[in-house]
This record gives C-alpha cells, sequence and structure tokens, in this order.
C-alpha cells in the first residue's frame, strides 16, 4: 500500500457526498474521525488505512489519495476491514454457507469458540412539529451469537439462556455474580 500509493484498487469508487444538512448526529460508527485499521480489498490486505464507517449506507469511506473528496468503497470486494480495535466482516463475502443474518457488515464481538456479532444500524428520523421539522439519526443495534452452523439473534438475557440451555446453570450463575442490578431469569 505505501508503495503503490494513488494506484491502490481501492481508491477507486463512487464519490461520497454524506446524508445532507441540519441533520442532528452522525451516521459513522463511534464518532466523525477516521480510523487507521486494516482493510481486506478484493482478495489484498492493506494497513494503516484511514476509513469511516457510514452505518446508514453500510459503506466504507476513504479519502481519496489527494485528500480533496471522500470515496465510498466498493462493499462486493471487502470481505473485513478495523476500525481501531474494532473488527468487522461481511460473512457473504466469503460465501459462507451458514445461516448469515442479512447482507452487509457485522462488527465481531468475539471470535472463539463461538462467534458473537452485532449488526449497527443508522436511520433518519424526521419528528415534525407546527414550527419546525427535526431531524436526528438514531441508532439500531441486533446481536447475533452462533451456534452450530446459525446465527441466532438475541435481544435479551432469556436469549442466551435459551441458546446456550445445556449451560444455563453456569450463566445464572455469571449472572449473579456480575450483573447485581439484574434478578436471575
Amino acid at each position: 500500500y505505501q508503495s503503490i500509493k494513488e494506484n491502490a484498487p481501492f481508491f477507486n469508487g463512487a464519490e461520497y457526498t454524506g446524508h445532507g444538512q441540519n441533520i442532528i448526529g452522525h451516521p459513522f460508527f463511534a464518532n466523525v474521525n477516521a480510523y487507521s485499521g486494516f482493510l481486506e480489498y478484493d482478495g489484498v490486505l492493506y494497513n494503516n488505512v484511514y476509513m469511516q464507517y457510514d452505518i446508514v449506507d453500510d459503506a466504507i469511506i476513504i479519502s481519496d489519495f489527494t485528500n480533496n473528496y471522500f470515496i465510498k468503497l466498493n462493499n462486493r470486494k471487502i470481505g473485513t476491514f478495523s476500525l481501531g480495535n474494532s473488527v468487522f466482516v461481511q460473512p457473504a463475502f466469503y460465501k459462507i454457507k451458514e445461516n448469515i443474518p442479512g447482507e452487509g457488515f457485522y462488527q465481531q464481538l468475539y471470535n472463539g469458540f463461538t462467534t458473537v456479532l452485532v449488526k449497527q444500524r443508522k436511520q433518519v428520523v424526521y419528528k415534525a412539529t407546527a414550527e419546525e421539522t427535526i431531524a436526528r439519526f438514531v441508532q439500531y443495534n441486533s446481536y447475533y451469537i452462533k451456534k452450530g452452523l446459525n446465527y441466532l439473534p438475541v435481544s435479551r438475557k432469556k436469549d442466551i439462556l435459551e441458546i446456550y440451555d445445556d449451560r444455563k446453570n453456569e450463566i445464572r450463575k455469571f449472572i449473579v455474580e456480575y450483573d447485581y442490578d439484574t434478578p436471575v431469569i
């Protein structure tokens, strides 16, 4: 990447124009700053690439080589990337035959004996009053745990107990020890 500079294949994409003005908040993962991370693009791993992740459009945004405008990368060529310490994967890129929850990028919260993913998305929500219309970005998160060949949705503690019904007692004990504000399910 350092030696090919502006000839890196990911500098070839559509111009990113954003989402308009006067919307409260931002469309990006975590904050508006670009993060340094790795990018697997078209099967090649590039390190120290500064990127932003627009979770409204589910798009990776980079600055062009001259820093004059922003480029929206081709998602079909991205397998995985990182923003700081956060790693994102696109299971469909690898043509995984397992039951994936849907298209797009998922933050990988844990990858060991099992895999825990979160799909983050934002939407522009409008609230109209007699005087004005206010637009804001609102974030929604969907969590998934991989068990066997399936990614199962998790939205409450009870879902985890059902997924790991063979370890219910251990999980309940863990909840009691580390979650002082929540009664045991």
